[in-house]
């Protein structure tokens, strides 16, 4: 159950936030409490919404720019000289970023805030954006601090789902599609629908909101690195990782939303999982390359951390870390990943999913699948049964997500 890569761009671009304030130059740093929604004015990123938050002398700043979302915190003390225009100077410090190449821990920047005109400026000092200067005008004003800066409405997720999620698109879109990457493995793809957002790709998309979820061990890879867990202990974490898609899942559904699930190879294990734990609980789901019912000598061997691969996407033989998709630079990893597949391809879904219609589901499957094997006569004639959508391609794990994904997004969504 490999990791699939799906092909992307990426956007390294950061916007910076204006706010309104509440304290007054009196109090020490540590009470200075505000909140704020604002937009950026000039030449740079004009338009750009941003979340400013100071609480207890940490500033939080949230942006999204060019369909990418970012986080960075940074400490904060009062400038004793500030110009005349402006009510507030303080001098931050980055601490901490979240999906941004542009600021990096250590940073040093100036904020300056004309709380009457409801202006606010960064300039940086530091760092790769030196000398670089963004000007904001303040649209939204709350006194209220007691929340946290990611509770604010449906512009920003609750704090567990921000904590799950990676979002690009619009955040007010009424499409949401969710993505579980393949493999397992530590590190978070959150780039993996990238090729769906490009204008280039499919217009048809482009306004909809593309979520990539986190999996229990690309959220906590430090559970993984250090000793070798049981197989008991990987069918729960991988019941954790059910759960965070469905709480996602069920989220946006309560927000009225039209919600797509995806999933590829191990992503695609997580779905089906999805659907017999809590049923069909979203609008659609694409589920490429998976297994409903993979062959016993398969799951059993990765149990105990060893891999196997299928020749002509029949035939289970035994494999080394490179031939199934799986290896890094740690030993422990390379034993527990296995396991976390194995934790969900022991399940027979053929029987677990018998009770469910499921002409919302498109199935991709690879007649020459080396990585978990070709669908059975069985398990068509499951899918066929159950009224999902099943698309065939003669290659193999990799290229038939490469050959049929497209399509089977298309179907997903009703477009095709």
């Amino acid at each position: 159950m490999t990791k699939i890569i799906a092909p992307c761009f990426v956007i390294s671009t950061i916007v910076f936030g204006s706010s309104v304030i509440d304290f007054t130059f009196a109090q020490s740093d540590d009470t200075l409490k505000y909140f704020a929604k604002g937009k950026v004015i000039g030449d740079d990123f004009n338009g750009g919404p941003i979340w400013t938050q100071i609480n207890n002398g940490q500033m939080t700043i949230i942006d999204v720019w060019n369909s990418q979302r970012t986080k960075f915190q940074s400490t904060i003390t009062h400038l004793p000289e500030c110009e005349s225009n402006y009510n507030i100077c303080l001098d931050a410090k980055v601490t901490s970023v979240h999906n941004t190449a542009a600021v990096h821990v250590g940073d040093e920047f100036v904020v300056k805030i004309d709380t009457d005109n409801k202006v606010q400026k960064y300039i940086w000092f530091s760092g790769s954006l030196e000398n670089f200067e963004i000007t904001t005008n303040i649209k939204k004003i709350s006194k209220k601090t007691s929340k946290n800066i990611v509770d604010v409405g449906n512009d920003i997720f609750p704090k567990d789902i921000d904590e799950y999620t990676f979002a690009h698109g619009n955040l007010q879109s009424n499409i949401i599609i969710i993505d579980n990457q393949g493999g397992p493995e530590t590190k978070f793809d959150h780039q993996g629908l990238s090729y769906m957002y490009d204008p280039d790709m499919n217009a048809k998309l482009q306004n909809a909101l593309f979520v990539n979820m986190h999996q229990i061990q690309t959220l906590h890879p430090e559970l993984f690195d250090k000793e070798v867990i049981s197989f008991e202990k990987a069918k729960q974490y991988d019941k954790e990782t059910t759960q965070m898609l469905y709480e996602v899942v069920k989220y946006f559904k309560n927000d009225e939303k039209k919600v797509y699930v995806l999933g590829t190879s191990f992503g695609a294990f997580v779905v089906q999982d999805l659907i017999a734990t809590h049923g069909n609980v979203a609008d659609g789901y694409l589920i490429a390359v998976g297994r409903l019912n993979i062959q016993d000598e398969f799951w059993e061997a990765f149990s105990n951390g060893n891999k196997m691969i299928f020749e002509n996407g029949t035939t289970p033989k035994t494999a080394q870390d490179e031939e199934a998709g799986m290896g890094s630079d740690n030993p422990i990893v390379d034993k527990n990943m296995p396991k976390l597949a194995a934790g969900l391809g022991y399940k027979r879904y053929a029987e677990l999913l018998a009770g469910i219609n499921l002409s919302n589901v498109v199935y991709i499957y690879g007649q020459a699948d080396e990585q978990v094997g070709r669908l059975s006569g069985m398990e068509l004639e499951f899918l066929h049964n159950h009224n999902a959508t099943v698309l065939k391609s003669e290659n193999g794990h990799v290229d038939a997500v490469d050959e049929k994904l497209y399509e089977g997004i298309l179907k997903m969504v009703g477009l095709s």
